[in-house]
């Protein structure tokens, strides 16, 4: 089994129940076992919810952002991730706001919990995610090459999914550049 992450679009401000998500949402699916670096510049540590599944009496961490917002989080940091991330093409980057420009609903979301579950607890991998989403939004440069090498592994820095996602059995554009 492997762990992912998705990253989707919706009208809701909570996590969509089954069936729930329109169709016409773009749903990014992220390499096993790590979050494309694109998706983390859209988010804030206070974008992440507590979410409760079922009967479960643990929360898990869940973000979900106005996409518009999301957006101008991520012409906000275009800079910083070009500079910690110097494999990063800039086709890709225009790419993927591409993807958030044309979505048509009002919510990006990103699922994480599968990737979550490996973290021991749901409050450790909510201190994770937050220490993976805080180096953005106060940029030190001395952090970034830090966070870079822990969000994105060496192996994997020339492959457009390890930033943006993969679009599953529909390609996104950054996919054809691989």
């Amino acid at each position: 089994m492997s762990c992912i992450a998705e990253l989707y679009f919706s009208n809701l401000t909570n996590v969509p129940g089954a069936g729930e998500l329109d169709p016409s949402s773009p749903c990014l699916q992220s390499p096993s076992y790590q979050i494309p670096a694109l998706w983390l510049a859209l988010f804030e540590p206070n974008d992440l919810l507590d979410v409760r599944r079922g009967d479960d009496d643990e929360s898990f961490p869940y973000a979900v952002k106005r996409r518009t917002d999301a957006i101008l989080a991520l012409a906000r940091r275009s800079e910083v991730l070009k500079q910690a991330l110097p494999s990063l093409r800039p086709e890709w980057l225009q790419h993927f706001q591409a993807v958030l420009e044309s979505a048509s609903l009002e919510y990006v979301h990103m699922e994480t919990s599968d990737i979550g579950q490996m973290a021991g607890s749901w409050d450790e991998w909510k201190e994770s995610l937050v220490s993976m989403l805080e180096p953005l939004v106060k940029p030190n440069p001395e952090d970034l090459q830090s966070w870079a090498d822990a969000v994105l592994p060496e192996e994997s820095r020339d492959m457009p999914w390890s930033y943006c996602g993969s679009g599953g059995d529909e390609p996104m554009p950054w996919e054809d550049d691989a």
